[in-house]
């Protein structure tokens, strides 16, 4: 797994300016991104490899000790290829999200190859926010 592009902030409100000021009576507002790659292939020789990238952000806020999530959005990719059959997809997560809005979305496809015959399928996929798929 690689990780890389990791970023994350915070900052308090009201500033912290005096030094017996309480951890947990303060506000504190911040964000964390970042992109996850994962690799595998076979060294076997079987000519399998998958991969997989996300991309994720995150809002959040800390209120006198509780956390609230202000929102969060992923964005993943994948492709498999192996023998005869290859895949692959994209997905989006986005929370909170609107009414009418994709919550979850995604296409994916995958081919199988064979000798003389090729079969494939393509798809697409969303679950709206109250609503269904």
């Amino acid at each position: 797994v690689k990780l890389t592009h990791i970023k994350a902030s915070i900052a308090s409100s009201p500033a912290v300016t005096h030094p017996s000021a309480s951890f947990t009576d303060l506000v504190w507002v911040g964000t964390v991104s970042g992109v996850a790659e994962l690799l595998l292939a076979d060294a076997g020789g079987a000519q399998l490899m998958s991969s997989m990238r996300l991309t994720a952000a995150m809002t959040y806020t800390v209120n006198k000790g509780a956390f609230s999530l202000g929102s969060l959005n992923v964005a993943g990719r994948f492709e498999h290829s192996g023998g005869a059959l290859q895949m692959s997809g994209d997905v989006t997560l986005t929370v909170p999200c609107e009414a009418g809005q994709p919550m979850v979305a995604g296409e994916v496809s995958f081919d199988v190859l064979g000798a003389v015959t090729v079969v494939g399928g393509r798809g697409a996929f969303s679950y709206a926010c109250g609503g269904g798929l």
